[in-house]
């Protein structure tokens, strides 16, 4: 068997040791305790609701100064999906269809001409 404990990275060209390589302790490592990371940014949790996006109550607002009507109202209740009643059929699938075959073209035939002697 061959002994892990002691082994070395080496330099192929010049055979320079570069640096030691140590084993890796796995059950060690599976145990799951990691190292705890610290918040890098600013508090990213939900906010709570407050029944409208600031951008359409923005829009809403600016709507009403101006005396426009707006573009958008919101639905108190969602809209009821409408389903036809008679669906659609799928026609049916027709065969491509084919360039027309043309005969081949030959040269044109002369007769022979006559010979008056």
């Amino acid at each position: 068997r061959w002994d892990f404990s002691r082994v070395d990275l080496v330099d192929a060209r010049t055979g320079v040791v570069l640096c030691p390589i140590k084993p890796l302790d796995k059950a060690a490592n599976a145990n799951g305790q990691r190292r705890r990371l610290d918040p890098v940014g600013r508090d990213l949790s939900p906010l709570p609701p407050t029944g409208m996006a600031p951008l359409l109550r923005e829009l809403l607002a600016e709507y009403a100064a101006t005396g426009m009507p707006p573009a958008y109202l919101p639905a108190l209740e969602p809209t009821p999906v409408i389903t036809p009643i008679n669906p659609p059929i799928n026609p049916p699938i027709t065969p491509p269809i084919n360039p027309p075959v043309t005969p081949p073209v030959t040269p044109p035939v002369t007769p022979p001409e006559a010979d008056p002697a």
